[in-house]
């Protein structure tokens, strides 16, 4: 699988760079997924939904699946960030986009700068 990071301040047009990659590729038939850096803590389940309540209980992973998506929340120990776990988590992408991560050396990075 191939990777590479996209860079750059806060309202550089990251996001918006990544979404038009992603929309190429999906063109030409490459499957790519998109690992997001967040700079907080985030939810994805909001109050008064069974899989927030199931969460807040205290359990490890919780997985949410439909027909047609699938997403999974695991809580962590630890603060740091292991990218060989977020690329097999992926494995099954052709190409793998993280946007942030600018201070992981691993990464190939593509940087974008807002100029005014």
């Amino acid at each position: 699988m191939k990777t590479i990071a996209v860079i750059g301040w806060k309202n550089s047009g990251k996001t918006t760079l990544v979404s038009n990659l992603v929309k190429f590729f999906k063109e030409k038939k490459i499957k790519v997924g998109v690992v997001k850096h967040a700079h907080h803590s985030f939810d994805i389940d909001h109050p008064n939904t069974d899989s927030y309540k199931i969460r807040k209980s205290g359990a490890y992973k919780t997985t949410l699946v439909s027909d047609k998506r699938l997403a999974f929340i695991e809580e962590k120990a630890e603060s740091h960030i292991n990218l060989e776990r977020l690329v097999e988590i992926n494995k099954d992408c052709d190409l793998l986009i993280f946007e942030g991560f600018k201070r992981f050396d691993d990464l190939i990075k593509l940087e974008v700068s807002l100029q005014k």
